[in-house]
Parts: C-alpha cells; structure tokens; sequence
C-alpha cells in the first residue's frame, strides 16, 4: 500500500490547526542515552504530561513533553551520531 506521507495526522497538524503558524516546541539534545532517559524519568516524576515519545533503543529516543506555563512542548531528544548518515552534502560558510 502506497500511503501518501501528509495522509498521516501528527502533533503538528493539530498545532497548526488550534494555534495557527508559529513556535511550536524546544528541542533539548542531550549528549548520552542514559542522560536523557534520566532527564525523561525526572520530568515523569514531576507530573509532567508525556505527548509523544518513541525510541528504537539505540539510535534515538525522545519525548515530548507539555509545558503548559510556556504555552508549548519541551522535546527532550538522543541521537547517536555514530549512527547517523552522512550528510548528502556539506555547505561550508564562505571565508
């Protein structure tokens, strides 16, 4: 089945849809697994209401996390750049 890629709902489309264009979230990126997880654990702890989150174990885990006094969510996010792909190509700044 070939499934259009905007055929999927996602937390942006209920953003746009509610608060119209404009800032949507922060983005934390935290340097190891087990920092983010631990950050993760403490904001759970705290009460904090998870949105969305997904992690493949070893290449990326994140969460999404509401902050209603900022009017907004907070991403906290791991990705390990060992895995990554190599960009398609680098733009140097001009000297």
């Amino acid at each position: 089945i070939d499934i259009p890629f905007k055929a999927l709902r996602d937390r942006y489309d209920e953003h746009l849809e509610r608060h119209g264009e404009g800032f949507h979230h922060t983005c934390l990126l935290y340097p190891t697994l087990e920092s983010v997880r631990a950050a993760q654990a403490e904001l759970r702890r705290q009460g904090r209401e998870v949105v969305q989150e997904a992690s493949n174990g070893t290449f990326f885990d994140f969460a999404y996390f509401q902050f209603p006094e900022i009017g907004s969510a907070v991403e906290l996010l791991y990705l390990d750049p060992a895995q990554l792909p190599a960009p398609e190509r680098v733009i140097h700044p001009a000297a």
